[in-house]
């Protein structure tokens, strides 16, 4: 991109997304399913990329475009990936919800599990966490899914197989290294005769 030296070139933003409206907010909708939430992505979108065209001149806006737009509902699913545990929490401390009072000691189990499960949903790959996310936090079904993302059903369902398969794993593993690591602890603490951790 070269630095912008006239005024004219302001507006092919403006022209290229007022002419590819439509077709980018479809483009986001496979992502965002809300529409108000679509709305302000849409709205991002633009504003993103008018403030970049007011620095650098942009060559090709549409695809411009859809690179802002791309990297946008991008971060909006990495958000929503991370949010789950939050949504789950939120249901699990409710008041309305009745417990047995659980321990300290199961509260910060269940909490580091939860950690380690959203650190596994960060890790799937960007197709599979948009299936997931989708499933999982919007709770669509698997139709909707496929419909929104232009892929089969089947599809959609191998990735939400793949999704739990993926975190299940992640979580076993990052659960067996915590495991080794106090064992080392008390190992290292019985050789030393310390018996406290």
């Amino acid at each position: 991109m070269k630095p912008v030296d006239d005024k004219k070139s302001f507006t092919k933003i403006f022209t290229s997304f007022i002419k590819h409206e439509k077709a980018i907010r479809a483009f986001l909708s496979r992502s965002v399913p809300n529409n108000a939430e679509l709305d302000d992505l849409l709205q991002d979108v633009f504003e993103t990329a008018y403030k970049a065209e007011t620095n650098k001149k942009i060559e090709n806006p549409k695809a411009f475009l859809y690179g802002v737009a791309r990297i946008l509902a991008t971060r909006v699913i990495s958000k929503k990936s991370r949010s789950i545990i939050d949504f789950v929490e939120d249901l699990t401390t409710s008041s309305d919800i009745p417990h047995d009072n659980p321990s300290v000691e199961q509260t910060v189990s269940d909490q580091q599990r939860w950690d380690i499960f959203s650190q596994g949903v960060s890790t799937l790959p960007p197709q599979c966490q948009k299936v997931f996310v989708l499933k999982k936090v919007y709770g669509l079904s698997n139709k909707d899914i496929a419909k929104r993302l232009e892929i089969s059903v089947s599809t959609v369902e191998k990735h939400i197989a793949l999704g739990l398969k993926r975190c299940a794993d992640y979580m076993d593993a990052q659960e067996s290294n915590n495991a080794n690591v106090h064992i080392l602890a008390d190992a290292k603490d019985r050789k030393t005769g310390d018996g406290s951790k």
